[in-house]
Formats: structure tokens, C-alpha cells, sequence
């Protein structure tokens, strides 16, 4: 790879962890004069065109890099999650099913992946997904808070209220997976109230 691409790669990879999305759009540019077959940088202006929500022009960029890169497990989660994104079943359950035929193991993928089948209420495929990414990275209280949602979409409130627990010990101050434990107790109604909510809420300094 040349120099000058090199440079700016690195220069993209540093605006896309921060979050710099004009940067990030403005470096892929530059690639795409060099070198029209670099994928990763279609994919860059995939993200850039997602982060202003131009979802149909964000579905174009994603698959150019896809012609390019077929199996990249990162650019299919993309599609299928901007598919869902545009209110698409058959086109994002398509790309999800795809997605998870190549075999990620990548975490945020696979949590991608799970939200996208959850999004459209097939939750049994969407909790064994979203397991596999807390079973990689556990410490990620938003992959604990996606599946125990799911799992209390199941019915299956033990689960629900273990992940929201975990949740809430990765991250203390996850408002949403505290109201999500609170409104799981509400549920429970006659059947029981969860155990030590108050000493939670105490402990983490969240204000009912």
C-alpha cells in the first residue's frame, strides 16, 4: 500500500474512533481519488452517510464496498442494521442470515446483528446471537442490556433481570437498564418483587 494511503487510512481509523464523521468522509474521499478499490473507504462513507441519516444513500456506499469485499462480516451487519434502519424486513433479515453464514465473531457485529433480528421480533434467533457477544466481550454493559431485553421479550424475567444486573455492574450509571429492572419488578406484580432494587439504586446514586 502506498505511503500516501497508508497516512490516510490511519488518519480515518482515528476520526471513526472519535467519532469525527466530517473528518472521516473527508479522508475517505481522498482514498477513493487514489484508489476506487479500497472498500474500507466506501464503507467509511457508508457510516458518515448513516450518522446524517441519508439511509438510501448510506445502503448505495455499503454496497460498493460489498462488490468489493463480499464476505466482510463488519459491511453486511452494517446493511443489514441500515436495512432495518429504512423499516426493510426482508432485506435486512436477508443480510443478517448472510451475515451470520461467514461465522463473525467480531462482538459489535454479532450485537448488530442480534438488534437487527429483535428489531423485527424474532427474538429467539436474536437472544443465541446476542449471547455470543456477551459470551466474547462481557464487560460491555450495552450488549448485557440488548439481550437482557430480548430475554425478558421472552418471557424469561430471571434472565432479563440478570443481564440488567450486569448491565448496571459494568456501567453504574445505566439509567435505562435501572428503569428497565424497575418496570420488570412493576410486571412481576403478585409474583414477587425483585430482590435488593432499593440497595441498588442507593448504591449506584440514581434518582427514581
Amino acid at each position: 500500500m502506498p505511503e500516501t494511503l497508508k497516512k490516510l487510512s490511519k488518519k480515518a481509523a482515528i476520526a471513526l474512533n472519535n467519532g469525527a464523521f466530517a473528518e472521516l468522509e473527508s479522508c475517505a474521499k481522498q482514498i477513493l481519488q487514489l484508489d476506487n478499490t479500497y472498500a474500507d473507504a466506501w464503507f467509511f462513507l457508508s457510516l458518515s452517510a448513516t450518522e446524517r441519516r441519508k439511509v438510501s444513500v448510506a445502503i448505495e456506499l455499503v454496497d460498493s464496498a460489498l462488490r468489493l469485499s463480499s464476505r466482510n462480516t463488519e459491511y453486511v451487519a452494517h446493511k443489514a442494521r441500515l436495512h432495518t434502519m429504512a423499516g426493510q424486513k426482508e432485506a435486512a433479515v436477508a443480510a443478517a442470515d448472510y451475515a451470520m453464514s461467514l461465522g463473525p465473531d467480531r462482538p459489535l457485529v454479532l450485537d448488530t446483528l442480534g438488534v437487527v433480528y429483535s428489531r423485527f421480533e424474532m427474538h429467539e434467533q436474536a437472544r443465541e446471537v446476542l449471547k455470543l457477544s456477551v459470551r466474547v466481550t462481557p464487560d460491555n454493559a450495552q450488549f448485557q442490556f440488548n439481550l437482557a431485553s430480548v430475554e425478558q421479550f421472552l418471557g424469561n424475567a430471571t434472565g432479563a433481570e440478570e443481564g440488567y444486573r450486569d448491565a448496571i455492574r459494568v456501567k453504574p450509571d445505566f439509567y435505562r437498564a435501572y428503569w428497565a429492572l424497575s418496570e420488570l419488578e412493576k410486571n412481576l406484580g403478585a409474583s414477587g418483587r425483585l430482590p435488593g432494587l432499593e440497595e441498588l439504586v442507593k448504591r449506584t446514586n440514581l434518582s427514581p
